[in-house]
């Protein structure tokens, strides 16, 4: 391992997308001057971790015996055991470590700063928990994703239903669109989708195709590339440099009055905001509108696409693909959502969720001194 430069600013932007500067919010910036910075060639080990350290990757990837941290992630090196390397795995990677047992740290005048390091990582934890994926024995039968019979879906379609298919069509659009775009698994049903309010492309196209289907109106599934230089744009750039040029996006299509319409409701408002503000010529994503003659396919927009479909481009169901296990672990997708949790402003309750939990601690400790 090699030292790095001095601490610079470029470092601390790519810490302020870590999930800890996240939480940490107006005390990241402080609290990483704290810290020092490393370099780990690739293919490299980390050498004698300390155990009073606390590390953050802010590039790269480091592999462990179960599995690898990505950018954006935290450790504490206590928890490996020495016979269990850290290795950087295909090029360099950039830590971050904080000494949790230097005298600056421990300093009376930083202890606002631990504090808000405690919430910080009591957050982590609970975001982690909150998404955390079914294990494989209990993930759902592909046949059974879309669900549309289910009881809860059964009754928000019925609350969407409007007065013609189109006007239904539109609610459920406008519905789903609305919940905040966030990377995580997709192994999950249209109910799943509905309880946590929350989805990416996948998962919100199966839940506005469940609607659509519990309203008996005909719906299935689109695909359609994605280029990265796109989506990247709501990503921290340190993934970037870690993800393929192109991918694959699913979204809805929904057939109104004998016509099939693309009905991409992936991206909130928010999110399309950011992606006009990055590249202004996709002003036509913003306001996002949908009716009946009126389709909408940002996809359609940058492949020059026709955003009317022929029935052989309308998939039925996306089995296959939502069955697929993801190469990411929750803890990289909360990572990955850094970017997006700031446009959107999801997930910032949780900080007062570990505030709640702080204070009884805080409490107990001021009783055991006055004791």
């Amino acid at each position: 391992m090699i030292a790095a430069p001095a601490l610079s600013s470029e470092q601390l932007a790519l810490f302020r997308d870590t999930t800890l500067g996240f939480y940490l919010d107006d005390k990241a910036d402080a609290i990483f001057y704290l810290g020092q910075m490393s370099e780990l060639a690739a293919d490299a080990q980390l050498k004698n971790p300390s155990p009073y350290c606390l590390y953050a990757v802010l590039q790269g990837r480091l592999g462990h015996a179960e599995g690898w941290y990505g950018p954006g992630n935290h450790f504490m090196a206590a928890q490996f055991e020495r016979k269990t390397p850290l290795t950087a795995l295909g090029d360099t990677v950039i830590l971050w470590q904080l000494d949790l047992s230097s005298d600056a740290w421990q300093a009376p005048v930083a202890m606002r700063l631990r504090r808000a390091m405690t919430l910080a990582t009591l957050a982590c934890d609970a975001a982690h928990k909150s998404v955390e994926p079914l294990p494989d024995a209990q993930l759902p039968n592909k046949a059974e994703l879309c669900d549309y019979q289910h009881p809860a879906v059964q009754k928000c379609a019925l609350k969407l239903k409007g007065e013609t298919d189109a006007d239904t069509a539109r609610n459920i659009f406008y519905f789903v669109q609305a919940f905040p775009y966030r990377f995580g698994t997709w192994q999950e049903t249209a109910s799943t989708t509905l309880a946590k309010g929350v989805g990416m492309c996948t998962t919100k196209a199966n839940l506005q195709v469940a609607l659509c289907r519990a309203n008996n109106i005909e719906a299935g599934f689109v695909e359609a590339p994605l280029a990265l230089s796109v989506l990247g744009i709501i990503m921290p750039p340190s993934w970037r440099m870690l993800m393929r040029s192109s991918f694959k996006h699913y979204y809805a299509a929904i057939k109104i009055n004998g016509l099939w319409h693309s009905a991409d409701a992936t991206f909130n408002t928010a999110v399309c905001d950011a992606f006009v503000q990055a590249n202004p010529e996709f002003a036509q994503l913003h306001p996002v509108t949908f009716a009946e003659g009126k389709p909408f396919s940002p996809s359609s927009m940058m492949n020059q696409t026709d955003p009317f479909l022929k029935d052989d481009e309308v998939l039925t169901n996306l089995e296959e693909e939502m069955s697929k296990k993801s190469r990411f672990a929750v803890q990289h997708f909360e990572a990955l959502n850094t970017s997006l949790d700031r446009i959107q402003s999801v997930y910032m309750p949780l900080v007062n969720q570990a505030q709640q939990q702080f204070q009884p601690v805080q409490t107990a400790r001021r009783e055991e001194q006055v004791a």
